[in-house]
């Protein structure tokens, strides 16, 4: 009986510690990344000469870019009460702001991904950093068809200085553009403090 009980005694403290220990990274996350457990709801505004309607063209369903280990399911956002494109409800999806460019129409589609999540887990572009000019991205639609884009450029901007009109054109050849956030933590806004995009151009339709 004595050795069952130490058994129980031990049992109940890993319990206890392991509580402990996550109670411990629920605080620290509160403290580094402000009084909510929220992320930020956009990473930029949205141009103005974007469309206002959904195209009827067949939509993106996923995202595949082998060379930053991402295979997400795309959601549709839209826009923010701020005037800003709004972000996946789910960390590890991406968003294609529904207004705008279809993946494989004439013009620039948009989709955004999280880094990472209110404690520091990756999201799903935690890894869109590492790639390089001539690295492959999927998309796959609604219709089963698979669209090959291949990475042309590369930028980091100041998070209050986005070339928005740039990022949405709206003419121009067939591409795809992906956000996220990069930089430094601004706790007092909620947000990082530089915007990571990769410019894609289609090589297959």
């Amino acid at each position: 009986m004595a050795t069952f009980h130490r058994l129980d005694r031990r049992l109940v403290l890993n319990i206890y510690l392991t509580i402990v220990g996550i109670l411990f990274v629920a605080i620290a996350a509160w403290f580094l990344y402000g009084d909510t457990f929220g992320r930020q709801e956009s990473f930029i505004g949205v141009a103005t000469t974007t469309q206002t309607v959904i195209s009827t063209a067949s939509h993106p369903i996923q995202l595949v870019i082998p060379a930053a280990g991402v295979d997400a399911e795309v959601e549709e956002v839209g826009v923010t009460s701020s005037g800003a494109m709004a972000t996946a409800k789910k960390i590890k999806n991406v968003g294609w702001y529904k207004y705008g460019v279809v993946p494989g129409q004439m013009g620039s589609a948009v989709i955004d991904g999280h880094v990472d999540d209110w404690v520091g887990l990756a999201g799903v572009f935690r890894n869109l950093k590492d790639l390089k000019v001539g690295d492959d991205v999927y998309v796959d639609a609604e219709n089963g068809e698979r669209l090959h884009f291949v990475v042309t450029d590369i930028r980091i901007y100041p998070y209050k200085s986005v070339p928005v009109e740039k990022i949405f054109i709206s003419n121009d050849v067939p591409r795809l553009n992906l956000i996220t956030c990069t930089g430094a933590w601004i706790r007092s806004e909620k947000t990082y403090d530089h915007r990571l995009v990769v410019y894609t151009e289609l090589r297959n339709k």
